[in-house]
């Protein structure tokens, strides 16, 4: 029988607790460290999950095959670089980088070691999200004419005061968009491909941080269709992310991960409501099992030596909409 695949975790804040369950859940697979700056904190969440715990990641990454990078966005890029150079396959938490230069280096380093390197978008393995996927596919909506995307969350003052970092270019990159809009721009590009042209505002309507806690754009997309897109984090009490997606032959919607709409030409009908919470309010409040499938498909392409999505290339193309998005909000990137 095969050893099973060791896996680190950097970071040991809220959503580590996700990683380190979604890893004691799947065969094969054992967390075998977990790391973080603060000791309490990395004290705590070892001794929870009965893994040794370190404060230097270099050091932890001995124990490790494969790492889960949860810390603060600003040290996703470099934290995922140096586990790829050392050997060590790595799934980041959003965003793969903040900046399309720590983007670059991220991407370089993947190449150079060859390594697995995926990015947290746990939406993608959703079965509703992946019918959909099919719906548009199968050419059941005809030719897709417009995406609308609603990201209208909440999120307290205390939130960003928590944290310190949140919200701030150096170490969020960002703020709604790039942090809590994320998943849902890889959802639609998931769903209806790349965006071309752009026009976009961003402002800080409630909140006292640096970045956006609203934004609003309009987009072409690549295969000729319109779209809209708002995202904030001031919008109380916050409300489910909402993707319509409309074609010349049908129409749906995704509420979170849920298809609640479906009206085809050939007779292809749902209309329904859910009751999912998925971070609209709270950023923890979040289901685990796409955790879970996310984790387990990490850990069995590792072992095989085979893709997972969204692997670097394509976390990539949805962090290069984003900075477009900021870029045409007046956001200026270092070359």
């Amino acid at each position: 029988m095969a050893e099973p695949m060791r896996f680190g975790i950097i970071g040991c804040g809220g959503i580590a607790r996700w990683h380190a369950n979604a890893i004691q859940s799947i065969g094969g697979a054992v967390l075998s460290a977990v790391c973080d700056a603060d000791e309490a904190r990395a004290a705590a969440l070892g001794n929870e999950y009965g893994a040794p715990w370190f404060t230097d990641m270099d050091a932890m990454l001995d124990s490790t095959d494969a790492v889960c990078v949860c810390t603060p966005s600003g040290l996703h890029a470099q934290q995922a670089q140096r586990a790829l150079l050392a050997g060590k396959h790595a799934l980041v938490e959003k965003p793969l980088a903040i900046t399309p230069a720590s983007l670059q280096r991220v991407i370089d380093a993947q190449r150079r070691s060859g390594r697995l390197l995926c990015a947290v978008s746990q939406l993608r393995y959703s079965p509703d999200v992946l019918e959909a996927k099919r719906l548009i596919e199968s050419g059941a909506l005809g030719r897709i004419l417009m995406a609308d995307l609603s990201m209208k969350y909440w999120r307290a003052p205390e939130y960003y005061q928590a944290g310190g970092w949140r919200g701030t270019w150096a170490m969020d990159g960002g703020g709604a968009l790039i942090n809590q809009g994320i998943h849902g721009v890889d959802l639609l590009r998931f769903q209806c491909g790349d965006i071309e042209s752009v026009f976009a505002r961003a402002d800080t309507l409630l909140h006292t941080i640096e970045a956006e806690d609203a934004l609003a754009a309009c987009f072409i997309l690549a295969g000729g269709g319109a779209g809209a897109l708002t995202a904030a984090t001031c919008a109380w009490p916050g409300h489910r992310r909402r993707l319509e997606i409309c074609g010349s032959r049908g129409s749906l919607a995704l509420e979170e991960d849920q298809l609640v709409r479906i009206e085809t030409k050939d007779g292809v009908r749902i209309n329904k409501t859910t009751d999912r919470n998925y971070g609209m309010g709270d950023p923890l409040a979040i289901d685990f099992e796409p955790h879970r499938r996310q984790l387990a498909a990490f850990a069995q392409a590792a072992r095989a030596g085979g893709p997972c999505m969204p692997d670097g290339a394509e976390a990539a193309k949805t962090l290069a909409v984003i900075f477009k998005i900021y870029e045409a909000a007046g956001i200026k990137y270092e070359s």
